[in-house]
């Protein structure tokens, strides 16, 4: 285990890790000065707010990967490789690979927890050299809603000759603010908040619904044992 640790710092993971986080970040600031510029705030507003030389910073990249499907077995009603949700980040910037599909999208959506003109989901099929932009809830926030939240699922592959079945690796660069950034929007439609209570009510949110799903399926368990019984 030690000579794998060792092998893998050789080869400098870390250090082109961060290399491409920082070219992802030169994009995000160019995204960043549009939104601004359309907000009515400061060219460098957001980008300010988005420091990742600071140790505030809450930016983060993941690397995803989901494993391949076996084609020769139903998939379950109702499963995704991950199911609908919005980031609740300022934008997030995702890199897949070409061919790996499954990142579906619903446009229209108008608040953090409905949609806005329906169930309507339409497939993004990587292309090669694109970037994906995804805008999340605390632009949405910060916008007074003036710009939406993308809700997004990757969908588990279940038609054959049309699906992708295969490992699917993706990369995701959440633009998160800084801990002490001011979040409010030009026409304070919502009260200030730094950086840090946003991600943190944004992440009990995610938590209490998860807690919620939990205690509906087992109540749906116990109430099939006590018919069982």
């Amino acid at each position: 285990m030690a000579d794998s640790r060792s092998n893998f710092k050789n080869h400098g993971f870390k250090e082109e890790s961060l290399a491409f986080m920082r070219k992802a970040q030169d994009v995000s600031e160019k995204l960043m000065v549009c939104f601004a510029r359309g907000l009515g705030f400061d060219d460098d507003y957001f980008i300010k707010a988005h420091d990742i030389s600071r140790p505030e910073s809450q930016t983060v990249l993941r690397l995803l990967h989901y494993f391949a499907v076996d084609e020769s077995l139903p998939v379950p009603e109702g499963y995704y490789r991950a199911g609908a949700h919005v980031d609740w980040d300022f934008i997030t910037l995702l890199f897949q690979c070409a061919g790996q599909s499954g990142l579906e999208i619903c446009p229209g959506r108008e608040v953090s927890t409905s949609f806005g003109i329906g169930d309507t989901w339409t497939k993004v099929e990587p292309q090669p050299g694109e970037i994906v932009c995804n805008i999340g809830d605390l632009l949405m926030s910060w916008s007074d809603d003036r710009f939406k939240s993308t809700f997004h699922r990757v969908k588990t592959p279940s038609v054959l000759g049309e699906d992708y079945f295969g490992p699917r690796y993706s990369m995701a660069f959440f633009n998160q603010p800084c801990t002490d950034a001011r979040i409010q929007g030009p026409l304070k439609k919502y009260p200030a908040v730094t950086g840090k209570e946003f991600t943190q009510a944004a992440m009990n949110r995610n938590f209490a619904a998860l807690k919620a799903k939990k205690e509906a399926l087992q109540g749906l368990k116990d109430g099939a044992t006590v018919a069982t019984d």
